[in-house]
């Protein structure tokens, strides 16, 4: 995993090295996105990062020692999980995948793309059948790049970058029923990677876990698996 992955999240939950095994720690700060969830876990490698409040911690402890990393994430954990944080009114909120670069591997389309830098993006907030790619209104993170395609003079896919931090940027990519299936998502995931590498930034790639085709379409492009991470929140 890229150093500056490992070095953001030490820094989200205080830690000063990342060891292998199940680490527990108190929660002191907010996340990237700057919120501050009752527990949240964050899987990589051989080591598994569990952050909760003082309200849980000790349930956390007591529930998840001794055991393998990734059963923390099965079902039977969840359901275990998610009892005992309906006593707050909470629920698991949100699992996701995060993937890198491996190996990046390049694509192309017989579409028309541009690339456009961040002001030049504000054209495409007109519309909205995107929010799988772009921010919009009501975000505290900033389209840097995105990459266009276009049939004739339609929009018919955009893959575009946030900057979740200084160093890595998010990608999201949407591509209008019709045009899916035919390589554009490949095309632009792995020019707007390209992109975001000439800036000496992190490209990462987010997705829920159970969305294959997601999954599939960072595997085409040379990204590989990186880490997970859970979180809670209100039901």
């Amino acid at each position: 995993m890229d150093k500056r992955v490992l070095k953001q999240y030490m820094k989200e939950f205080d830690l000063s090295n990342l060891d292998s095994g199940i680490t527990f720690i108190e929660r002191k700060n907010k996340n990237r996105y700057g919120k501050n969830p009752r527990m949240r876990f964050f899987y990589h490698s051989d080591s598994l990062v569990i952050s909760s409040d003082s309200t849980m911690i000790e349930w956390a402890k007591n529930e998840y020692k001794d055991m393998p990393l990734f059963r923390v994430f099965d079902s039977w954990k969840l359901h275990a999980l998610n009892k005992e944080l309906s006593k707050y009114n909470e629920k698991v909120s949100m699992i996701a995948e995060y993937y890198l670069i491996s190996n990046l591997i390049e694509h192309n389309t017989s579409y028309k793309t541009e690339v456009l830098y961040e002001e030049e993006i504000q054209i495409l907030y007109r519309d909205k059948r995107f929010r799988m790619a772009l921010c919009y209104e009501g975000s505290n993170r900033k389209d840097m790049v995105a990459v266009v395609a276009y049939d004739l003079d339609d929009i018919i896919g955009v893959a575009a970058c946030s900057n979740d931090t200084e160093e890595m940027y998010q990608i999201g990519i949407d591509v209008i029923e019709g045009y899916r299936g035919k390589g554009i998502a490949k095309a632009l995931l792995s020019s707007l990677s390209k992109e975001i590498l000439k800036f000496n930034k992190v490209p990462f790639y987010g997705t829920a876990f159970s969305n294959i085709a997601s999954k599939n379409l960072a595997l085409s492009c040379g990204y590989k698996l990186a880490w997970i991470e859970m979180e809670t929140g209100e039901e």
